[in-house]
């Protein structure tokens, strides 16, 4: 316990502010972040110790970055060669009531030139839910944008500028959900879509 309200101390104090002068202006940095520039300046004028030291501590942190993203990137590739062979299973055997793994293996992405490995979707279950919905919203713009135009056509004077305003607002969302949803996601969204409407066209 001492040794935890050590630690505590001290990166309290590590990450305090601390008011520096950087030309004419006064920055507010945290103290760790004051000590690195001082000792990066001092191995710049030339300061045998602190050139020592800069090299060291950036070796150490390089090192341990390079030992963490290369664990990173063994996890993920075991992630996704383990579930893509689970859902193969799953195709196989027609089960089709299970839930999809979050994250699904077709978002993680590896670079095997890199060798990194970044997830392009949901990592959780809150996340999925939120990508489901930005997913939903972007399928309704889909239709809302194009029938928003074709108004457009009819307008005039103010009522045609609100409504052009609008409809580039609409634009900019829709270009920013279809960058950031995964293109299944995308079309399990649309595949939605279309089962609903036919439903309701069989309905009525």
């Amino acid at each position: 316990m001492h040794e935890e309200r050590l630690k505590g101390i001290i990166l309290d104090e590590a990450y305090r502010g601390i008011e520096i002068r950087e030309g004419d202006r006064s920055l507010t940095v945290p103290m760790a972040k004051a000590v690195m520039r001082a000792i990066a300046h001092n191995a710049v004028k030339g300061k045998h110790f602190s050139q020592r030291l800069f090299a060291q501590l950036v070796g150490e942190v390089e090192t341990a970055n390079f030992m963490l993203n290369k664990e990173w990137f063994a996890s993920a590739v075991n992630y996704k060669d383990e579930w893509e062979h689970e859902l193969a299973r799953r195709t196989r055997h027609g089960i089709t009531d299970l839930p999809d793994p979050i994250p699904h293996p077709d978002h993680v992405l590896l670079d095997m030139t890199t060798g990194t490995a970044r997830i392009a979707g949901p990592a959780t279950r809150e996340e999925k839910a939120r990508y489901e919905r930005w997913a939903e919203t972007w399928v309704e713009y889909q239709t809302d944008i194009p029938m928003m135009e074709d108004w457009l056509k009819h307008r005039r004077g103010d009522a045609r500028n609100e409504l052009s305003k609008t409809i580039a607002i609409l634009r900019k969302t829709e270009a920013i959900l279809d960058k950031v949803l995964p293109p299944d996601m995308k079309n399990a969204a649309l595949a939605r879509a279309r089962r609903e409407d036919e439903e309701e066209r069989g309905d009525g």
